[in-house]
This record gives C-alpha cells, sequence and structure tokens, in this order.
C-alpha cells in the first residue's frame, strides 16, 4: 500500500473526532467541489514555485479553501461508499499538512520511497497528496480523469472581467505565451492600472504590488473558464464580450456603456458630458443583437453586429470599444 493508503488510512482513523459535521448534501454540489480541488491545486503549484514566500498564502488557502474542500467532499459522498472513504482520507492529509505548515517545513524534501523531490518541501508534498486524493474522490464520483484534471486552454484566461469588490469597474485580460497582462479600472472613470502575470495552465501568479497588494499572489482559473478564483474566495466573473465602453464617431463627447445579462444587453449612454443619460435595450445572440432605439426616436430593432472590438451598425456608423 501507499503511503497515502497507509498513512491517510491511519490519520483519518486518528482524527475521526475532527471530523466536521456532515452538511447537506443539497448545498454542496460537485461543481462546487471541482473548483476548490482547483483551488487546492493551484496552492500547491504557490509552494512549489515559491516555498516560504507563500506561507501566508497557503495559512489562508487552509482555512477558505482546503477546509472547505473536505467538508463539500464529505457532504456528497454516499455513505459506505469508497468516495467517503476519499474524504475521510482527506482530513488525514490536511492534519499532516497543518503540521507541515506549523513546522515551516519548506527545505526541499527528497521522498525517500519515489526519490521525487519537492522544491517547496514536506509542505508541497503533503499538498500533492490533497491533490491526488480529490482526483480519486473525483473519479469515484463518476467524473472522469480527464474533465477533473484538464485545465482549460490557456487562452481562455483572455477576456474581460468583472470584480464583485469593484461592481462598477472592470479588468481586461490578455495573453501573450504564458505571460498574462491585466488592465483594469475600479471605477468608471478612475485611474487605469496595468498588473503582470505567469500562467501555468489553469493557474497563475499575479504582481498586484502596482494596487498595492502581493507580489505573488495565486489565481486560477475555473474548469469552464467563465471565473478567475482567489484564495480569499473572490472569484472575477468572465463578461461577454460586448461588455465595456464604446465611443460613437457621431457623439466623440459621449459613451456608451453596455452589459450584458443573459441575452439581454444594455446600453447606458450620453451624446454629451452635460446631457441626459439615456437607456436602451436590446437582444443579442451570438455576434448579433436587436436594439430598440425608440427611447432616442429611432428604430425599434435595429440590426447590429459585433466585429472584434467594434459594434457595427447598417448605416456604416460602428462604435469602437474604448475602455
Amino acid at each position: 500500500m501507499t503511503r497515502r493508503g497507509v498513512g491517510g488510512v491511519a490519520l483519518a482513523v486518528a482524527g475521526a473526532a475532527l471530523l466536521p459535521l456532515r452538511a447537506t448534501a443539497a448545498a454542496t454540489s460537485l461543481d462546487e467541489v471541482a473548483s476548490l480541488g482547483a483551488q487546492a491545486k493551484a496552492l500547491r503549484e504557490a509552494a512549489r514555485a515559491r516555498g516560504a514566500r507563500a506561507a501566508g498564502e497557503l495559512g489562508r488557502g487552509f482555512e477558505t479553501t482546503l477546509s472547505p474542500l473536505q467538508s463539500k467532499m464529505l457532504a456528497i459522498a454516499p455513505d459506505g461508499s469508497a468516495a467517503r472513504t476519499q474524504a475521510q482520507l482527506m482530513q488525514g492529509h490536511l492534519l499532516e499538512l497543518k503540521d507541515a505548515l506549523a513546522k515551516a517545513e519548506f527545505s526541499e524534501y527528497v521522498s525517500k520511497r519515489t526519490k521525487q523531490a519537492y522544491p517547496g518541501g514536506k509542505v508541497e508534498r503533503e499538498l500533492e497528496e490533497v491533490s491526488d486524493t480529490f482526483d480519486d474522490f473525483m473519479r469515484l464520483m463518476g467524473v472522469p480523469p480527464a474533465s477533473a484534471a484538464t485545465p482549460p486552454a490557456a487562452a481562455e484566461w483572455a477576456g474581460r472581467y468583472s470584480d464583485p469588490n469593484h461592481p462598477r469597474g472592470w479588468r481586461e485580460l490578455s495573453l501573450d505565451g504564458t505571460a498574462l497582462t491585466i488592465v483594469g479600472r475600479d471605477e468608471p472613470n478612475g485611474p487605469k492600472w496595468t498588473l503582470r502575470a505567469t500562467t501555468a495552465g489553469a493557474s497563475a501568479t499575479i504582481d498586484f504590488s502596482p494596487k498595492g497588494g502581493p507580489k505573488d499572489l495565486a489565481a486560477t482559473l475555473s474548469p469552464d473558464g467563465r471565473f478567475i478564483r482567489f484564495p480569499d474566495n473572490n472569484a472575477w466573473t468572465k463578461l461577454s464580450p460586448w461588455s465595456g465602453r464604446y465611443a460613437d464617431p457621431n457623439h466623440p463627447a459621449g459613451y456608451r456603456d453596455v452589459t450584458v445579462s443573459g441575452s439581454t444587453l444594455t446600453i447606458v449612454g450620453r451624446d454629451e458630458p452635460k446631457a441626459a443619460e439615456w437607456t436602451l435595450s436590446a437582444t443579442v445572440d451570438g455576434p448579433s443583437a436587436l436594439i430598440d432605439f425608440s427611447p432616442k426616436g429611432g428604430p425599434k430593432g435595429l440590426l447590429a453586429r459585433l466585429e472584434s472590438s467594434k459594434i457595427v451598425f447598417p448605416d456604416g456608423n460602428a462604435w469602437t470599444k474604448s475602455d
């Protein structure tokens, strides 16, 4: 039996009294477990890449990611199933990880059994056990290993995102190889800032120091490519490609702010800085939209198309994304 089998069973039994009370299964989904599992793997990458410099992030991640992961695994695993055994084994690995973190065991560690080296020390080794146990759990719950373990395509990082901590702002991500550039504003007319990051599959390390944050914050792209999740449980949500602020050459001093919810597109704008603000609605279908311009005295169903960073109209006018 592997170290994970022997040591994990022993600790799971010894720590049985520490297992959290079983939550209501209906309140937890496999998607939630998958998201937390991806964040757990990002923590392992942080330990491997930064060692002791990631200690604070790993400590926070233990509370915000790893403990909830084990609790949710336990909540949805059927009684008496092999998957439930993995959820219980996870508790043992978390106990060992907690001990390694308390002892700051970040010095390079070489496994006596496999001879594999761990630059992040025993902390990284225990996080590997967590990741492997998560993968086994997902397989036993009927999620094929490929979909549980395969990260989204690197290109899926690119796009515009919203941040619930700054609901009036935006974050625009572009990718060049493994280098990620993040340009954003926290308020519509606030200063524009730029962050840099490096990616490795579904994991990224972002330098938030230009905004007064850490230089090496871990982030994880969700399996469906729709969210970027952080260790504090904040998540940026990818927006529709229609979303953004546009300039209309017919009203160069004005603006058009476009937001999308499902198939409904909303446009809020002004034609002049001191003019009244107006709102239009539209139905969007892929790269096409039918816009109701009647609040501005125009047609109710004007067809528009999204072409790259422009909204193009039948009369040849085109709004260009400016922010």
